[in-house]
Protein backbone atom coordinates (compact mmCIF):
# COMPACT_ATOMS: atom_id res chain seq x y z
CA UNK A 1 0.00 0.00 0.00
CA UNK A 2 1.06 3.48 -1.16
CA UNK A 3 -0.23 6.33 1.36
CA UNK A 4 0.58 8.50 -1.06
CA UNK A 5 -1.41 6.85 -3.81
CA UNK A 6 -5.00 7.65 -4.79
CA UNK A 7 -7.68 4.46 -5.40
CA UNK A 8 -8.69 5.28 -9.10
CA UNK A 9 -12.38 4.66 -7.76
CA UNK A 10 -12.78 5.24 -4.81
CA UNK A 11 -10.40 8.28 -5.19
CA UNK A 12 -9.00 8.21 -1.55
CA UNK A 13 -5.43 8.03 -0.84
CA UNK A 14 -3.79 4.97 0.78
CA UNK A 15 -4.05 2.73 -2.07
CA UNK A 16 -2.03 -0.29 -3.90
CA UNK A 17 -0.07 0.69 -7.13
CA UNK A 18 -0.89 -3.17 -8.86
CA UNK A 19 -4.25 -4.49 -9.56
CA UNK A 20 -5.63 -7.75 -11.33
CA UNK A 21 -8.72 -8.51 -12.90
CA UNK A 22 -10.29 -12.03 -11.63
CA UNK A 23 -11.04 -13.75 -15.37
CA UNK A 24 -14.69 -13.22 -15.42
CA UNK A 25 -17.58 -13.76 -18.50
CA UNK A 26 -16.80 -10.03 -18.51
CA UNK A 27 -13.24 -10.48 -18.66
CA UNK A 28 -12.22 -13.62 -19.86
CA UNK A 29 -8.18 -12.23 -19.80
CA UNK A 30 -7.77 -12.01 -16.28
CA UNK A 31 -4.88 -13.22 -14.68
CA UNK A 32 -6.36 -16.12 -13.76
CA UNK A 33 -3.35 -18.18 -14.38
CA UNK A 34 -0.74 -15.61 -12.52
CA UNK A 35 -3.22 -16.19 -9.36
CA UNK A 36 -2.41 -19.63 -9.17
CA UNK A 37 0.72 -19.49 -9.34
CA UNK A 38 0.92 -16.62 -7.11
CA UNK A 39 -0.82 -18.74 -4.15
CA UNK A 40 1.58 -21.81 -5.22
CA UNK A 41 4.73 -20.06 -4.78
CA UNK A 42 6.86 -21.96 -2.10
CA UNK A 43 10.70 -21.71 -1.51
CA UNK A 44 13.42 -24.73 -1.30
CA UNK A 45 12.91 -27.00 1.70
CA UNK A 46 16.84 -27.51 3.08
CA UNK A 47 15.70 -28.83 6.34
CA UNK A 48 13.20 -28.92 8.64
CA UNK A 49 11.77 -25.89 9.28
CA UNK A 50 14.39 -24.35 7.01
CA UNK A 51 13.72 -22.77 3.48
CA UNK A 52 16.62 -21.68 1.01
CA UNK A 53 16.21 -17.91 -0.74
CA UNK A 54 15.70 -19.85 -3.98
CA UNK A 55 11.97 -20.90 -4.98
CA UNK A 56 10.76 -24.41 -5.14
CA UNK A 57 11.51 -25.83 -9.05
CA UNK A 58 8.43 -28.13 -9.10
CA UNK A 59 6.19 -24.59 -8.61
CA UNK A 60 5.00 -23.92 -12.38
CA UNK A 61 6.45 -19.96 -12.13
CA UNK A 62 5.93 -18.76 -15.97
CA UNK A 63 3.36 -15.88 -15.21
CA UNK A 64 4.94 -15.42 -12.03
CA UNK A 65 8.17 -14.72 -13.64
CA UNK A 66 6.65 -12.46 -16.13
CA UNK A 67 4.87 -10.51 -13.73
CA UNK A 68 8.21 -10.48 -11.18
CA UNK A 69 10.34 -8.96 -14.77
CA UNK A 70 7.61 -6.19 -14.63
CA UNK A 71 7.56 -4.86 -11.15
CA UNK A 72 11.31 -5.24 -11.54
CA UNK A 73 11.05 -2.72 -14.41
CA UNK A 74 8.53 -0.35 -13.65
CA UNK A 75 10.72 3.27 -12.44
CA UNK A 76 10.14 4.23 -9.23
CA UNK A 77 7.12 6.33 -8.23
CA UNK A 78 7.90 10.00 -9.26
CA UNK A 79 9.09 12.56 -6.36
CA UNK A 80 6.99 15.46 -6.10
CA UNK A 81 9.72 18.80 -6.75
CA UNK A 82 10.54 21.18 -3.97
CA UNK A 83 8.18 23.99 -3.88
CA UNK A 84 9.07 27.25 -2.54
CA UNK A 85 7.97 27.30 1.62
CA UNK A 86 6.82 31.13 1.08
CA UNK A 87 4.84 33.01 -1.69
CA UNK A 88 6.89 35.11 -3.45
CA UNK A 89 4.50 38.01 -2.77
CA UNK A 90 4.96 37.78 0.69
CA UNK A 91 8.24 39.23 2.91
CA UNK A 92 9.82 36.14 3.84
CA UNK A 93 9.36 34.66 0.23
CA UNK A 94 10.69 37.88 -1.51
CA UNK A 95 13.47 37.32 1.29
CA UNK A 96 14.25 33.65 0.47
CA UNK A 97 14.15 34.35 -3.47
CA UNK A 98 16.71 37.38 -3.06
CA UNK A 99 19.12 35.19 -1.01
CA UNK A 100 18.84 32.31 -3.70
CA UNK A 101 19.46 34.71 -6.82
CA UNK A 102 22.61 36.32 -4.58
CA UNK A 103 23.90 33.25 -4.36
CA UNK A 104 23.60 31.89 -7.74
CA UNK A 105 25.09 35.22 -8.94
CA UNK A 106 28.04 34.61 -6.49
CA UNK A 107 28.44 31.30 -7.94
CA UNK A 108 28.28 32.21 -12.05
CA UNK A 109 30.91 35.19 -11.02
CA UNK A 110 33.00 32.44 -9.48
CA UNK A 111 33.01 30.16 -12.70
CA UNK A 112 33.42 33.28 -14.70
CA UNK A 113 36.74 33.88 -13.05
CA UNK A 114 35.66 36.71 -10.98
CA UNK A 115 34.36 39.14 -13.84
CA UNK A 116 31.10 41.10 -13.42
CA UNK A 117 28.20 40.88 -15.62
CA UNK A 118 28.26 42.96 -19.11
CA UNK A 119 24.99 44.50 -18.58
Amino acid sequence: MDPEHIHPITKEKGAPRVYFLVRTNTYPMGVFELLKELRAQKREKLAEGVFSDTRDPSVVDHSYDAFRYLIAARPSVARTPKTNKYDPSTFMGYSNWSKREKERRQRAAKSRGGRQNDY
